[in-house]
């Protein structure tokens, strides 16, 4: 699914994608690859933008409500969860594969009432933008990134695959995914 728009005038900084705000300088191909991976969808993109403090190029993704209980499964072995992004996540790299518990009084919220853990994966450049345009490293950056991220969403899925699904009884009556 498409990542909303925090800030929706961002005048230079942005450009049009489908019905949604984006940085003027994602490529379509990172954008659309982003929004067709099987476990996670897109709540951020952010090219870093030299001229304020949002300078580190950065993505975010939340895992999709139907694989939570199954996905947070993963976190038990925490070494076969650690060999996945051994040798996928560029040293330049920093991410975090994290569930977090949280409350909200916020409907639309993914932690509305307790009702489950958000389940996250975010990759965040270890270096500034260094310049306005649009930089060689910075593009081989997402280039490399959205790679790793494909790759780290298959083998994660392969993984659900092979586990017995789990069947979710309970029922929030709210659906925290904007994807479904």
């Amino acid at each position: 699914m498409p990542f909303k728009v925090i800030f929706p005038d961002l005048g230079d900084y942005q450009r049009k994608w489908r019905s949604y705000s984006v940085d003027k300088n994602l490529k379509d191909d990172w954008i659309v690859r982003l929004n067709n991976l099987h476990l996670f969808y897109v709540t951020s993109v952010c090219e870093g933008h030299y001229t304020c403090d949002d300078a580190y190029p950065g993505i975010a993704l939340f895992a999709k409500r139907e694989v939570f209980d199954r996905l947070e499964k993963l976190f038990v072995d925490r070494e076969w969860l650690s060999s996945v992004f051994d040798g996928i996540v560029a040293s330049d790299t920093r991410f975090a594969f994290s569930n977090t518990v949280g409350v909200s009084n916020d409907p639309n919220s993914i932690m509305m009432h307790n009702s489950f853990t958000p389940i996250k994966l975010s990759f965040t450049r270890n270096d500034p933008r260094e310049s306005l345009l649009l930089d060689d490293k910075t593009s081989e950056w997402f280039d490399a990134s959205v790679r790793s991220i494909e790759r780290i969403d298959d083998i994660l899925h392969a993984k659900l695959a092979t586990e017995s699904p789990v069947v979710n009884t309970g029922s929030t009556g709210v659906n925290n995914d904007p994807g479904h």
